[in-house]
């Protein structure tokens, strides 16, 4: 019998921070609490961090809430967690390598290989590029022993569960199907690794971990983790979402045409259809939605975030004072346009770009820089649009929720709806990831329904609204053709300049 003081929790492993939220089963958020992720970058190109604080931020969110609310009852745990990157784990489902990261671009090149050999199937039974599988590929070249000490290979979310369940079997490794296409090769339509195409991407199918729906409970809190956290022993646990996914999921894209709009450390902009379908061009993935017969649309940034903490850090101002001063400057950044994509391309793939300024002066200042970014990221969302509307005619797209950390930039969001001509409603704070894997594990427990229900109030996903301007979004129609134009020609330069660094780095050893 759950008491009626009773909730779920859900946990968000995002690249900056982890968070956890306490739902009650009608959708009122009664705690939340986040904890600060580090992860180390020695050298360019390099993102990882220990699978070690994964679980030891996860423990301490748990614990902070459960001392603040040690009344209410959990009913399961649902987790959302970063997407791309790979943890290898030795027989007894302990790591044998760090957690290379999303953004990390040391397998660039393994991943261009592939594309190169297997790039339309992929795509077509994957529906975006591969991650997962080129990092295999490198560590096992890199270091064959790896071969003998591996026994799966897991995301950060499956660990988690995994350790949180007390797992000691490598065997008993999940994937929730919702990032299992990160792997790149997973056949959606099958819902199944497709084991030629793994071992021909130098993944072998031996390390692939069991495909689990989102829903399916995989496990339940173990003694260790009960005491550590502050939870009673066997509190279920849902295999749950990518932290992407679940953060749409609690903005309501559940119905076609919904769009959200993401913006967190990285960018994510997802268009909500019935059917699965694959982008050939690589400007869109197709992303498995929690829901069953539910697909996203998805065009991503991995720098998003990033480059904005840039700006601060290079400027020495904050976010406000950043926005203060853009918000003076007139469209088009007097002239200023920006590449944003400060670790690669992703929509269409492309890992030899880097970030860039173009038409500065030595009166330029701040606010041009910011909202030349600010800018660019509109006219990056903008071409995906105009894809999503190709692959999905019949979908129509009118209005947009805005979540994450950068949803609350009015300028930002202005300017987004400026660019696209559509409007853009932002959801309350916590409308996030960590509240999308707690209706996971609402579902999974049966306490909370699938549909009908509360979760997506409109006071909940519409807190705020930046409708289009018609005079702004005439000034920007240029504009945004001038941004593409540009990106086109500097493509080839900047892959120039790619093999000028790697010629140098070659002759330095």
């Amino acid at each position: 019998m759950i008491a009626r003081s009773a909730a779920v929790l859900g946990l968000d492993l995002g690249t900056q921070s982890t968070k956890a939220a306490l739902v009650a089963f009608d959708g009122r958020t009664l705690g939340a609490h986040s904890v600060a992720m580090s992860f180390e970058r020695p050298q360019p190109g390099w993102g990882e961090q220990s699978p070690a604080i994964l679980i030891e931020s996860a423990i301490e969110c748990i614990a902070a809430l459960t001392r603040q609310f040690p009344a209410v009852e959990v009913a399961a745990i649902g987790i959302a967690a970063q997407m791309g990157g790979a943890i290898g784990l030795g027989a007894d489902f302990s790591p044998v390598t760090p957690h290379e990261m999303w953004l990390d671009t040391r397998a660039d090149a393994d991943r261009q290989e592939l594309l190169a050999a297997f790039g339309p199937e992929i795509l077509a039974k994957n529906g975006i590029i591969p991650f997962v599988a080129p990092r295999v590929r490198r560590w096992l070249r890199l270091d064959p022993t790896l071969r003998g000490r591996l026994a799966r290979v897991v995301a950060p979310g499956g660990y988690l569960a995994g350790r949180l369940a007390g797992m000691t079997d490598a065997a008993r490794a999940v994937c929730d199907r919702t990032q299992a296409n990160l792997f790149g090769c997973f056949d959606v339509v099958r819902n199944a690794w497709d084991n030629d195409l793994a071992e021909r991407c130098g993944l072998p199918p031996k390390l692939l971990p069991r495909i689990a729906d989102a829903f399916e409970i995989v496990g339940f809190l173990s003694r260790e983790m009960a005491a550590r956290s502050g939870l009673p022993e066997g509190v279920p646990i849902a295999a749950g979402v990518g932290d992407g996914t679940g953060g749409w999921y609690a903005a309501g894209g559940v119905e076609p045409g919904v769009c959200i709009d993401t913006s967190g450390s990285s960018a994510h902009f997802a268009v909500t259809i019935d059917r699965f379908t694959h982008d050939p061009t690589g400007m869109l993935a197709t992303m498995p939605s929690a829901m069953p017969g539910r697909f996203s649309l998805l065009g991503f940034t991995t720098s998003t975030g990033l480059t904005h903490r840039w700006m601060r850090q290079t400027f020495d101002l904050s976010y406000e004072e950043l926005e203060r001063q853009a918000a003076a400057v007139p469209p088009g950044a007097n002239g200023v346009f920006a590449v944003p994509h400060f670790n690669g391309r992703v929509s269409p793939f492309e890992s030899s770009i880097k970030g860039a300024f173009i038409g500065f002066d030595d009166k330029t200042g701040a606010g041009e820089f910011y909202r030349a970014l600010l800018e660019a990221s509109a006219f990056e969302l903008e071409g995906w649009l105009k894809t999503a509307r190709r692959l999905a005619p019949g979908v129509a797209l009118e209005s947009v929720v805005n979540v994450g950390g950068g949803a609350q930039n009015a300028l930002w969001n202005q300017i987004k709806a400026n660019v696209t001509g559509l409007t853009f409603r932002t959801a309350r704070d916590e409308v996030n990831a960590a509240r999308g894997a707690a209706l996971v594990a609402g579902i999974a427990a049966g306490v909370v329904p699938r549909e009908g229900h509360e979760w997506f109030a409109p006071h909940y996903l519409g807190a705020k609204t930046a409708s289009p301007d018609p005079v702004a979004y005439a000034a920007y129609r240029p504009l945004a053709e001038s941004y593409d134009d540009i990106f086109e020609r500097l493509i080839p330069i900047y892959r120039r300049l790619r093999n000028l660094r790697s010629s140098n780095q070659t002759e330095s050893q």
